[in-house]
């Protein structure tokens, strides 16, 4: 199979989960600082202001963020990679099945080693042969009764 050239191959359902992704990484990290902020505050010396206390507090916390702040694309990238497993297979299911919905004649479908659903493309593929048969089936029967149509109208006007 080919390499993906695509970078995002189902742009509505990817960028979701990268909102979502997002959401829940922003979230995490809120909490985290919140939960140390609270803790390094509430047991600051007594010498030693609470506005003085909540700013060291914070300043310990910047490599912190920094590290969060630089992963994030890299969480991003992966869960991109990912999504592709199973974004990338509905997409060339749907092709096909527009592609078939449309009268056209289509490939048997695979997916990528290992993408998901390796098992819809199966069921896709036996469904798509018993259609063939069918079809086929079907074009047979019209012309035995195109056949018989024509034998009984020359009967009956000749």
């Amino acid at each position: 199979m080919s390499q993906r050239n695509l970078y995002l191959s189902d742009p509505k359902v990817q960028w979701a989960l990268v909102s979502r992704v997002l959401t829940h990484w922003c979230l995490m990290l809120f909490c985290l600082l919140a939960l140390s902020v609270f803790v390094r505050v509430a047991f600051y010396p007594v010498h030693q202001s609470f506005m003085e206390a909540l700013r060291e507090s914070l300043a310990h916390q910047v490599p912190l963020l920094v590290i969060m702040v630089m992963l994030v694309p890299v969480f991003l990238r992966d869960m991109v990679k990912l999504s592709h497993r199973f974004a990338g297979p509905m997409t060339r299911l749907r092709g096909a099945l527009n592609e078939l919905a449309e009268g056209k004649k289509i490939k048997k479908l695979e997916f990528r080693p290992d993408d998901f659903w390796q098992d819809a493309a199966t069921d896709f593929n036996r469904l798509y042969a018993k259609h063939l048969e069918l079809r086929d089936r079907c074009e047979e029967l019209q012309k035995q009764l195109d056949s018989k149509n024509s034998e009984n109208h020359g009967t009956v006007t000749g």
